[in-house]
């Protein structure tokens, strides 16, 4: 194994409170070719404590990322990961957890997030996990973004709407920088192109291979890095096909003409900005810059109204009015005095009364100017889609929430635009209202040449000068011209014609098999496809397990890794016109700051961290005596699950335990399910039996999932330690098997003494 004492002094990262980070740097090496990219990430991890660790570290990777392979060096160890079932996996990662060994899982777990747990980091060692994923990229008119997002921003809201555990949810920490390395390929037609970066300075070194880019020395992940292409010539539509088997699969990327205005010209746009803490300094600037170029561009037929929000929203006019002069000024004043001071990021809301507002024109838009940063994105764009509204969204700020920006605006038959700050507003904002005006395309299909086995779907709403990706796969190679086509729109149909050529893509099969995961409804295809491909989805995750011959004695230390805060965030620094980080309040902005940190809860993530019990063992026994409860207690799992973490919130290493039936009863359990528990002890069973049982059962019910991670594991590592007692547990397992948040679902079973008699159970 290898020694953290044989690292460089300088790697170890320490928080403002002097706490080391397990975190050490992050290293990216990219290849950009024609419209494929697949990139390598190396993340290394250290611990400098006494004592084992538990690591976890929840990051962001591009929306369209496809998970193709992880591998772990632990030493002199490299071992490959493999994907397996969400719940196997988490299954044998805690097995090994609390058998001792080392065990790496990584996991989505949101869209666009991701968490790797590093399970039984020792004492002194040192961990790389490199992880590899294929993006499929997109021309939008003559430029080409590549985003590597680097930081997850505080955001607004319960992280468990989400779906975030309670240890993958999020802390960031003001001082605490972790190293960023970054090397891409620029190779093909693609390296003919002009390389930019609107956030980092670069490098770049042309080769017979390319272009090579690098950052500049002193990056670090706290903000997103963006290269663009901007093409010289004449961009082309292309169709990659390769081997996958004895089949084959095509990328088809068709680039989309220009399209015209529609004929009558007038639109409506009911522009929404969001004003909430997350968006003091660089963004607010951002916001502000976008709305003024927006009132440039209207016209005295079109229609307009303005709402900010936060906590809560204000339209600027009580109705949508002409874009007059007269009401073009008032605006322009008001954009004045705009400032990110309206508290938290309640856009669910504020779009409710964007949608309730009259219009005349057919041809009416929202725009949306955000940086995303709020956890409930579901059940705003549910709501978005049930409006009939189409959402248009620009996301400004140095680490979008680019899932619920993207989203919302493909899902609505809008377009999002992501600006990275001191990138040009105008230009992405001329983009957007071109759009909005573009004549309705009509009905859009591909004619592949041949019957594809399988499509994945065309989209439903395109622009001119987009780019539409679509998948299919074939029995044998398709040769002949694909050609998309639409019914006639605005008396202007879309045709356009592109001949397959070979990709020596090895990975694009596994990218096909994704994008249809994407477009299949149906969860055993789903799974079944991820498996085959080796993928990573919701319903899967990677896992590499390390046996160990000095294995840990004790459950880890948990090791949360804190985001660095994102570059402007919250008027917390600025990006300037180099794309570097002035760490110092902005002037001006130093109270919206601190009001934004303290009202995501994050002013440092150390002051909200747990004291660790240094306890050797898990405890296992009474504290008190409950008295026997003389009124029943009828209750669901969720009460007693909840009263259980809470019991436990201060020993996430040691978890002291309920340590009887009667300290159960007090923890809000039914009465009975406490009767049915007290007939066993009178059937001879130990209480200390029953108990290991009881909450064993518990946590592998559906109810359980709500048990803190720390709890799960503390009571998979008694059962392991207890003297096995399998017709208990089958007696409970068989009772508590269909446990709900809701619901206990009791299930009478026989009762049965250690010689087992027979008896059952009657409630």
């Amino acid at each position: 194994m290898s020694n953290y004492q044989d690292e460089e002094p300088a790697a170890i990262l320490r928080s403002v409170r002097g706490a080391d980070v397990a975190l050490k740097a992050v290293s990216v090496k990219a290849v950009l070719r024609e419209v494929l990219a697949e990139v390598v990430v190396e993340q290394k991890y250290a611990n400098p404590s006494d004592t084992n660790i538990e690591a976890v570290y929840t990051f962001p990777l591009p929306l369209g990322a496809v998970l193709l392979g992880m591998d772990v060096e632990i030493g002199v160890r490299r071992l490959a990961g493999q994907v397996f079932e969400r719940e196997a996996a988490e299954r044998d990662y805690e097995n090994a957890v609390t058998d001792g060994d080392t065990a790496i899982m990584l996991q989505e777990t949101a869209p666009g997030l991701y968490t790797m747990n590093v399970g039984n980091l020792m004492a002194r060692e040192t961990c790389v996990i490199r992880y590899r994923y294929g993006l499929a990229l997109a021309w939008q008119g003559d430029a080409l973004r590549f985003r590597l997002p680097t930081t997850i921003a505080p955001r607004y809201g319960d992280p468990a709407k989400a779906g975030l555990q309670s240890h993958e949810q999020l802390s960031h920490s003001l001082t605490v920088e972790y190293p960023l390395q970054v090397q891409i390929g620029v190779q093909g037609k693609l390296a003919e192109a002009t390389l930019s970066s609107p956030t980092h300075s670069i490098e770049t070194m042309r080769a017979d291979a390319g272009v090579t880019v690098s950052l500049a020395q002193g990056a670090t992940l706290d903000r997103d890095f963006v290269l663009v292409a901007k093409a010289t010539t004449a961009i082309e539509s292309t169709c990659l096909v390769a081997a996958d088997g004895d089949h084959y699969v095509a990328l088809a990327s068709v680039r989309i003409p220009q399209r015209p205005v529609a004929e009558h010209g007038a639109t409506c746009v009911k522009i929404v900005i969001d004003c909430s803490g997350s968006m003091a300094g660089t963004s607010i600037a951002q916001a502000r810059k976008a709305t003024l170029d927006i009132l440039d561009l209207l016209q005295r037929t079109d229609e307009f109204n303005i709402t900010f929000f936060g906590s809560r929203n204000e339209h600027l006019f009580h109705d949508m009015v002409p874009a007059t002069p007269e009401y073009l000024n008032i605006a322009r004043q008001r954009l004045v005095q705009l400032d990110a001071n309206f508290g938290g990021t309640e856009i669910g809301a504020a779009l409710d009364a964007v949608f309730k507002l009259a219009t005349r024109s057919e041809n009416s838009a929202v725009l949306l100017i955000t940086d995303g940063e709020f956890w409930d994105h579901e059940a705003v764009i549910a709501r978005a889609i049930r409006s009939g509204h189409r959402v248009f969204t620009v996301g400004v700020g140095a680490s979008v929430a680019e899932a619920f920006v993207t989203t919302i605006a493909n899902q609505t038959g809008g377009a999002c635009e992501l600006v990275a700050p001191q990138e040009g507003m105008a230009e992405r904002i001329v983009t957007q209202f071109h759009r909005m005006r573009e004549a309705r395309v009509g009905q859009m299909s591909v004619d592949w040449g041949i019957k594809p086995d399988w499509t994945t779907r065309v989209p439903a709403t395109i622009f001119g000068g987009d780019t539409v990706q679509i998948y299919a796969g074939f029995r044998q190679r398709p040769e002949q011209p694909i050609r998309l086509h639409t019914s006639a729109a605005n008396g202007q149909p879309i045709d356009v014609a592109v001949t397959p050529s070979q990709a020596n893509v090895a990975e694009l099969p596994r990218m096909a098999a994704r994008a249809r995961i994407r477009d299949e409804h149906d969860g055993a295809a789903c799974l079944n496809l991820a498996l085959d491909y080796q993928l990573l989805t919701k319903q899967t995750n990677y896992l590499v397990i390390a046996i160990r011959d000095d294995k840990a004695s004790e459950l880890p230390e948990l090791h949360a890794v804190p985001q660095m805060l994102a570059a402007g965030w919250g008027g917390v620094g600025s990006v300037n016109a180099h794309g570097t980080i002035n760490r110092g309040m902005m002037a001006g902005s130093h109270a919206p700051a601190v009001d934004a940190l303290a009202m995501f809860g994050h002013m440092s993530n150390e002051s909200s961290l747990p004291l660790f019990s240094r306890k050797r063992d898990i405890e296992f026994s009474p504290r008190r005596q409950e008295p026997e409860q003389t009124n029943p207690v009828v209750s669901n799992p969720t009460v007693l699950v909840r009263n259980i973490n809470a019991l436990t919130k201060h020993f996430l290493r040691s978890p002291t335990l309920p340590g009887s039936i009667a300290e159960l009863d007090s923890l809000g359990l039914d009465t009975a399910i406490s009767v049915d528990l007290k007939r066993l002890l009178a059937r001879g069973w130990s209480e200390r039996a029953v108990l290991v049982a009881f909450l064993f059962a518990l946590s592998e019910s559906m109810a359980g999932t709500g048990l803190m991670r720390y709890v799960r594991r503390a009571i998979l590592k008694t059962w392991k330690t207890a003297v096995a007692e399998p017709k208990l547990d089958a007696i409970l397992s068989v009772a508590l098997v269909n446990a709900t948040d809701a619901n206990w679902n009791w299930v009478a079973q026989p009762i049965v003494s250690p010689c087992h008699d027979g008896k059952t159970f009657t409630n």
